[in-house]
């Protein structure tokens, strides 16, 4: 072991840098020996307590050790009271646990040294019960230069009082030997005492770096969330602003092509009208411009048809003049004609008390929802479902088709813009499905 290794295993106190830390740890260690004490005072009077009737059967009531031994027993429980209420007293006493430990100890020793001599000294077997009370300092939280003064205190006052109660002690043959014995026992005492110490000690600071860490890893974590939080709330408001955005930008493109290609379709639809009245007042060998102008009308036709449902599908006329029970009945037919997959309505809700945004949000999602239905699902049959419950707004959507595995790639951007538009009118959407098992999306209006 090298000198820096014994040395911090001596005094790891001193290897400390950081003052905060070495004060924290020294008003913990007054909270560990108040409660030693305490918890030490207050056993050893139960103790006494307990143990005093056996000497009425043990000893010789006429014998000289009798009425030494009762003496001993009221002193010790006295002194163990005393240290028991000193930690349940005033704040000054408490702060000074480990001196009054080593008081309320000694005195214990001094009067064991005192009344075991009188009651015979070397002769009788209660002046070797020295032995085991230094054991009691292991208790105690200090570094080593108090521990080893004062666990050999404890020895001095024991052999002190025994000395001046019978000097002659000093010079018996035998008293080396409970001496030298009481000293070992006092340096078991200091080594067992100081390696729980230094475990006490090496125990605190890593609970208090980890504390540390903890703090710094909450307010980081904390951080963290309000960042995530705030860039949450920032995403929300763009999508909310991207979403009227979208819709306004739908309203204007469609209102452009309305104007601008279906005038050009009005247009030549007139020019065509008017070739066809010019061929037929010509030669009959002009039947095949004829045919083809003709064709050319159905075709103009065709295009206008596509043209309608394209507005439509940007900007849902007839939502704005006949309802919104009327555009979802439209997109189901929608579903059924070009589709040939059945589509049941139901509504159970008086449209006239839903607000615009509510309106189109639910058209919106009805029409993503069944334009899933059309390009994924493989369904033979969907349903549309508009209620209230509990106070809330239901719409489900649920379609017999192949369904998906929850978490895989069938729930795509058509899914995610559902939920995204039921948040943004202060709804939730739930989406179950499962291979083979069709799907069913339900978005909760709360007091909509």
């Amino acid at each position: 072991m090298t000198r820096q290794a014994l040395r911090q295993a001596l005094f790891p106190e001193r290897q400390i840098e950081d003052p905060e830390a070495l004060l924290a740890f020294v008003e913990h260690s007054r909270l560990l020996n108040r409660r030693a004490l305490a918890v030490t005072g207050g056993a050893l009077a139960v103790i006494v307590l307990v143990t005093w009737p056996t000497d009425f059967i043990a000893l010789d009531q006429g014998s000289p050790e009798f009425p030494w031994m009762q003496q001993w027993r009221t002193l010790l429980f006295l002194d163990c009271a005393a240290a028991w209420l000193a930690m349940r007293g005033p704040a000054v006493l408490r702060r000074r646990a480990l001196g009054l430990a080593l008081l309320f100890f000694g005195l214990g020793n001094a009067f064991s040294g005192h009344l075991t001599t009188l009651a015979g000294g070397l002769s009788s077997p209660f002046f070797y019960g020295v032995f085991p009370t230094p054991l009691m300092t292991v208790l105690l939280v200090c570094d080593l230069p108090r521990r080893l003064a004062g666990t050999l205190m404890l020895i001095v006052v024991y052999f002190a009082a025994a000395f001046v109660t019978d000097p002659g002690l000093l010079t018996h043959p035998l008293i080396a030997a409970p001496v030298l014995w009481s000293i070992g026992a006092a340096l078991c005492a200091v080594v067992v005492g100081h390696v729980t110490y230094h475990l006490l000690f090496t125990n605190f600071l890593q609970r208090r770096d980890l504390d540390r860490r903890t703090r710094e890893l909450g307010d980081l974590t904390r951080t963290l969330e309000e960042r995530v939080a705030a860039q949450t709330r920032e995403i929300r408001t763009l999508a909310d602003n991207l979403a009227r955005v979208q819709e306004g930008e739908r309203i204007r493109v469609a209102r452009e092509i309305h104007d601008e290609t279906g005038q050009v379709l009005t247009g030549l639809r007139m020019e065509l009208d008017r070739a066809r009245r010019i061929l037929g007042e010509t030669a009959p060998e002009n039947r095949r411009a004829a045919a083809a102008v003709e064709q050319a009308e159905t075709l103009l036709d065709a295009v206008h048809g596509s043209v309608d449902r394209l507005i439509n599908a940007l900007r849902p006329a007839i939502l704005e003049t006949q309802g919104l029970v009327s555009a979802l009945d439209w997109l189901g037919r929608q579903l059924t004609e070009r589709n040939g997959i059945p589509c049941t309505l139901e509504v159970e809700v008086d449209e006239e008390s839903l607000s615009p945004e509510v309106s189109i949000a639910l058209y919106r999602i009805v029409q993503e929802a069944l334009t899933n239905v059309a390009r994924h699902s493989g369904a033979r049959n969907a349903e549309v479902r508009l209620e209230r419950e509990a106070g809330g707004l239901v719409l489900t959507v649920r379609d017999d088709g192949r369904g998906f595995a929850a978490g895989t790639a069938g729930e795509g951007f058509g899914l995610m813009g559902i939920r995204e538009r039921s948040r943004l009118v202060g709804g939730g959407c739930g989406i179950t499905s499962s291979p083979g098992a069709g799907t069913e999306i339900r978005v909760t209006l709360e007091g909509a």
